[in-house]
């Protein structure tokens, strides 16, 4: 207990970022967004979800740079698809962007 109690306050005082897993990540605060074109890439759920991923992480790189444009590590994530009118799959990709 006094061990990690030491590591813990150890981590703090360094200004490491801390989290659930066995790695450290520093994460934007603002989310960004993607979505598929549904006319496009509409016509299965499985290209409408990767278009979507596709789409969050080029604006990821455009915004704030490669290093953040792991959806894999990235907080508070979000993946949400539905049918439109015309029967095509339209998906957003939503989350926080990090890195480390």
């Amino acid at each position: 207990m006094l061990k990690s109690a030491t590591l813990l306050l150890s981590a703090l005082a360094a200004g490491l970022a801390i989290t659930g897993s066995s790695q450290a990540a520093t994460c934007k605060v603002n989310f960004i967004q993607g979505a598929n074109g549904a006319l496009l890439t509409g016509h299965s759920r499985k290209a409408a979800r990767q278009n979507a991923l596709v789409v969050w992480e080029t604006k990821v790189v455009a915004s704030v740079g490669p290093q953040w444009s792991r959806w894999e590590i990235s907080h508070n994530r979000s993946l949400e698809c539905f049918r439109n009118k015309a029967r095509r799959w339209k998906c957003t990709a939503r989350a926080q962007p990090c890195k480390g």
